[in-house]
């Protein structure tokens, strides 16, 4: 799978899982370090530049479509 089409699937699947409640907004370590997500506005804006990678990656001949589906 090429590069640009792989990061489009992880940046879809994180959206799904936003919507969806499945994802945190941030959470702390024991060591008192702090970890936030990507907030789903920005993740938004990366499908929508991925989108646009993956498909010069892919060639004219095929375009991905934005598809979401809940995990069954």
């Amino acid at each position: 799978m090429a590069f640009y089409l792989t990061t489009l699937t992880a940046i879809q699947t994180a959206i799904t899982a936003k919507l969806d409640g499945g994802a945190v907004d941030s959470y702390s370590l024991p060591d008192g370090t702090e970890i936030r997500t990507v907030p789903l506005e920005d993740l938004l804006k990366l499908e929508e530049r991925y989108r646009v990678l993956a498909d010069q990656e892919a060639g004219e001949s095929t375009r991905c479509r934005l598809v979401r589906t809940r995990p069954r």
